[in-house]
């Protein structure tokens, strides 16, 4: 190690070896000057000075006092190697030059291999920046302890949190650095994370009766406290028996449309329904993905499904868009959170409120600063660490001399004094409780733990380990009202609680008051099998299977529901459900269980009495809504209901024992469909199958339907489902249709492009290529080519990036005070430059109309027009703009030669991707854009634009604009 100047220090080991050392007494400053072996200076003290009488007791005095600092060194290094924490001594770098030898079973690394390395290399990369700035705060001040929270490398590779303080010593001659004190909180704070979520959870469950209130509930619970970002709950539907989305948060809407159900034969679908939880990243989940899926950014993915009496009836799927798996904590918080998803979907009224009876076990002290002494006789404080003084609001020099009952509370007073004499007199370690008096004058509580250490010949007293617990006080006060507050809610829900060990008695540890209506049994009756064995009231006949689901949970680690039968004090035989999931072993190893047991006997007589039901009618009616029959064996049909008879328009009456299928069917599906038919009873095609047909109605109208058909048990018999399938195919053949326009377009968008892309290269070819033989005129030609290519190019960009814009809604104006006559004097000027060989007529009477318009979108709507009336008219025929005033607004005409529009067709050419001569054909330039987007460009105005024929000839484009 390196001081701060830069000079080599003795370490620690050195410091310890203290007693190989020797001192030299320097007279002329009384300072006591202690070498090492090398011949450096370790520490300073200072002496009295000696009278002349006294020197000759020189040398033996000066031993006494060696023999006091070895002993005082000795003490020390005892209190560091026997103390619980990780104690270690870092650089002002982070370099550790001393490190206890609690770290072997802390952190399972020896002291001599930390020494010299970075206290950096063992801090998780996430936290090395908040430790950093405590070790450098610290630094900044002397004596002062900073805290904080860091995890740790294990030399196994896991991370431990440790509650970590720093004090600094740098200025201290001896330590010359930095003290850390460290104590791995790991499975106190996991299991506070986990308590705390699942009692909100269960709090929060038991407070609505909403069920989807409860949903959101929990999905929001689980995902804040496996730190996941995103996922959604999914509800089986009855009737189709997929699963549908119900609430989600943190996906995109893009992304919710393509997974907001699951149908029945997805691979989703038996995914849940298998009633395993499935963990692992985005990719490796065994449904297909389409490029829209991938999108997402979806990293890693947890499907776990909501189990009810051995069914899914529903799943969480939980996300992450940012770790590449799910942790091994995140799934044990997941698993310990679904388990109340199931009951509150089942028992929403019963405001379930236990979601582990481990909640009232919480942690009550929180980085709290253990103390340590030494006591001598009477009480006598021969040693105390800092922290006392600290914790008592004292300085060193206030706490020399002084006894430990100086400072305890006069109520306290004798008990202590009989705890600390009896530990001395029985050699056992006693634990009591004691008030202390602050600096201030307020008391504090503290917890000791008290150890003969008489024997010791370093310690020679008692050794007394204190925490400050006065929080904790308050904190068990809380308790005890929490778990008075538990006490109740269990007693008002309508069922059992319970605690029990896994064995074959299933003994109960402790039983909610709900036993007594359950079984007719008190909780003592219960606990401890006291006057009866829980095993003992269930059913004979589903003792094996109860034994053996519970079992196989286990070994699984997941939650078990079973639904068996018991039979109470009064032997009356109940059936019940019952969930519960192992919680850990007790102090002999024998493994724990928890749970809740309810009374579903009314509820299962019902669900039988459904189930027959069901069973007599689920043949003609197991799908609402969809039209059926029953087709005997030679074709007639003998029952349908009412869907079928709306679908073909007649009476049920008209059709049951007097039609045959065949009678609807189109002439042209007929063969194909008794073909089916014929083959389904041979068995050559299985059943049940699908196939489309077309069926014809009352009145002549033609049906597109999707049959499924099974055969019925009876000989002959078979049953049809048909649903109409019309409005799909007609959307397929619009689809269809667009999907050709679009081709076209293509096909048009692409001659547009080529053929001014294809004048351009020609002309630049030739500038390129010949240029010095060019003569000035052809020079100029060739750039005016170039112009024309590259003014064409803008204006079919322009108007595929409008009709772009039109399409997403994102076509806004920019309205601002605007002179109409000089925007239409522009767009003419502009095409005269474009077009030099045409006759353009400007023919408006004013010299300035203002209106509230957007200057450059009426520009363009001008050159769509005078464009669309240069194309279509004869080389050498004029072209005219005409403007005029009407009622308010300004009208506007554009008028050709060209061979006009047909009849019929006037509206149409406003169409996207219209062009006359035929919906998107080559008949002439352009790509049928330019009428679109003028019409929106005037209609955004809020005006109107229309065709007329012209009288002689040509068309006539005109539109309004409103005027100020």
């Amino acid at each position: 190690m390196k001081s701060r100047a830069g000079e080599k220090v003795p370490s620690t080991y050195e410091r310890y070896n203290i007693l190989k050392s020797f001192s030299v007494a320097d007279r002329s400053d009384n300072r006591l000057v202690r070498f090492s072996s090398e011949g450096k200076a370790l520490s300073l003290r200072r002496h009295k000075p000696h009278s002349s009488g006294e020197r000759a007791g020189e040398t033996s005095g000066g031993s006494a006092q060696n023999r006091a600092v070895e002993s005082r060194l000795e003490l020390y290094r005892a209190l560091v190697e026997s103390a619980q924490d990780l104690v270690c001594v870092l650089g002002e770098d982070g370099t550790i030059v001393f490190c206890g030898s609690s770290i072997r079973e802390i952190l399972g690394y020896a002291p001599e291999e930390m020494e010299g390395r970075s206290i950096f290399s063992l801090i998780h990369p996430e936290d090395v920046e908040i430790s950093r700035a405590a070790l450098e705060i610290a630094a900044q001040r002397p004596g002062v302890a900073r805290y904080a929270v860091a995890r740790l490398r294990h030399s196994d590779g896991s991370w431990r949190v440790h509650e970590v303080s720093s004090r600094n010593m740098l200025d201290d001659p001896v330590v010359s650095g930095l003290v850390v004190n460290s104590r791995d909180i790991t499975e106190r704070q996991g299991s506070e994370r986990l308590l705390a979520a699942q009692r909100d959870l269960g709090i929060r469950l038991s407070r609505t009766e909403d069920t989807a209130e409860a949903l959101r509930i929990s999905l929001e619970s689980i995902i804040e406290a496996s730190g996941l970002d995103s996922g959604g709950i999914y509800i089986l539907d009855d009737e189709t028996g997929g699963f549908t989305l119900t609430h989600h948060v943190g996906l995109s809407e893009a992304f919710l449309a393509l997974i907001s159900r699951y149908d029945a034969d997805s691979p989703r679908t038996a995914l849940v329904k298998s009633g395993k939880s499935f963990y692992a990243g985005y990719d490796e989940l065994p449904v297909p993905k389409s490029k829209a899926h991938l999108e997402e950014g979806i990293k890693s993915i947890a499907v776990v499904p909501i189990m009810h009496e051995g069914q899914a009836v529903g799943c969480v799927n939980l996300a992450s868009h940012r770790a590449e798996e799910i942790t091994p904590w995140a799934r044990l918080v997941i698993e310990a959170l679904i388990g109340h998803i199931g009951e509150a979907l089942v028992r929403i009224k019963l405001r379930k409120a236990v979601s582990d009876s481990e909640k009232h076990h919480r942690a009550l002290i929180e980085r709290s600063q253990d103390i340590t002494l030494i006591l001598g006789e009477n009480g006598s404080i021969r040693y105390c660490s800092p922290s006392l003084g600290r914790a008592l609001g004292l300085k060193e020099s206030e706490l020399e001399g002084a006894g430990l009952f100086d400072f305890a509370h006069p109520d306290d007073l004798a008990s202590v004094r009989e705890g600390l004499a009896a530990c001395a007199t029985e050699r056992e370690a006693l634990r009591l409780e004691m008030r202390v008096r602050t600096g201030d004058g307020s008391w504090r509580r503290l917890e000791c733990l008290c150890s003969d250490m008489w024997d010791d010949p370093v310690i020679q007293g008692l050794l007394v380990n204190a925490r400050d617990i006065t929080e904790q006080a308050e904190v068990e006060k809380a308790l005890a009202e929490s778990r008075r507050a538990f006490a109740t809610l269990l007693g008002n829900l309508p069922g059992m609680a319970y605690r029990c060990l896994n064995d074959i008695s299933w003994t109960m540890l402790f039983v909610s008051e709900g036993s007594l209506e359950l079984t007719g049994y008190r909780p003592e009756d219960l606990e401890g099998n006291r006057a009866v064995v829980f095993a003992e009231l269930i059913h004979p006949e589903d003792r094996d299977m109860v034994w053996v689901t519970v079992q196989e949970a286990l070994e699984a680690g997941e939650p078990y529901q079973i639904t068996y039968r018991i039979r109470t004090s009064s032997g009356k035989e109940k059936w019940v459900w019952e969930q519960g999931r192992g919680v850990g072993r007790n102090e002999n190893g024998v493994e724990v269980l928890e749970g809740f047991i309810t009374d579903i006997t009314d509820r299962r007589r019902a669900e039988n009495n459904l189930r027959e039901s069901e069973e007599r009618y689920r043949i003609t009616f197991e799908s609402t809504g969809t039209a059926m029959g029953i087709i005997e064996a030679d074709g007639t049909i003998s029952l349908i209901n009412h869907e079928f008879s709306r679908m073909v328009g007649l009476p049920i009456k008209e059709i049951e024992g007097r039609a045959r299928y065949w009678d609807f069917l189109h002439p042209e599906d007929m063969s194909g469909v008794k073909s089916m038919a014929r083959q389904m009873r041979e068995g050559t095609i299985e059943t049940p199958c699908q196939f489309e047909c077309r069926l014809l109605t009352r009145d002549g109208f033609e049906r597109n339907v999707l049959v499924s058909v099974n055969l019925l048990p009876s000989a002959g018999r078979s049953v049809a489902s048909l649903i109409d399938i019309t409005e799909k195919k007609d959307y397929e053949r619009r689809l269809e249709e667009y999907a050709s326009r679009m081709r076209d377009f293509m096909d048009i968008a692409a001659h547009e492009l080529r053929h001014p892309a294809t004048l351009l290269e020609g002309y630049a070819s030739t500038i390129t290529n010949r240029s010095a033989a060019l003569s000035p005129e052809a020079f100029d030609d060739c750039l005016r080519g170039i112009r024309v290519g590259a003014q064409r190019l803008v204006y079919v960009v322009e108007e595929l990036l409008d009709a772009t814009r039109i399409q997403r809604g994102a076509f806004a104006l920019n309205p601002r005070p605007t002179d109409l006559v000089a925007v239409a004097a522009e767009a003419l000027e502009e095409m005269g430059t474009r077009c030099q060989d045409r006759n353009l007529l400007l023919d408006i009477p004013y010299t300035s109309v203002m209106a509230d318009a957007d200057p450059e979108r009426l520009r363009r709507l001008f050159i769509i027009l005078l464009d669309n009336a240069v194309k279509h008219s004869p080389p050498g025929a004029q072209v005219e703009l005409r403007g005029r005033r009407e009622q308010g607004e300004m009208r506007f005409s554009v008028l050709d030669h060209g061979p006009g529009v047909p009849e019929g067709e006037e509206e149409k050419i406003f169409q996207r991707f219209y062009k006359v001569g035929g919906a998107l054909r080559h008949g002439g330039p352009g790509l049928g854009l330019g009428l679109y987007i003028g019409k929106r460009i005037v209609e955004e105005h809020g005006g109107r634009i229309w065709h007329e024929p012209r009288e002689g000839g040509g068309s006539s484009f005109s539109f309004t604009i409103p005027i100020t």
